[in-house]
């Protein structure tokens, strides 16, 4: 294999995973404001109770 190719291929798989690790960070960001905004509504549901 010459090098070029298999700097190439290094480069590719580093940019995948950085893609794949900032849509990991992103939905688990999106998953903990929902969360927050389901605890708040549910204190505001109690709150009218």
């Amino acid at each position: 294999m010459p090098k070029e190719l298999i700097f190439s291929y290094l480069i590719f798989l580093f940019d995948h995973h950085k893609f794949m690790l900032n849509t990991i960070t992103k939905t688990y960001t999106g998953v903990n404001v929902l969360l927050i905004l389901i605890k708040k509504l549910l204190s505001k549901i109690r709150e009218n109770f």
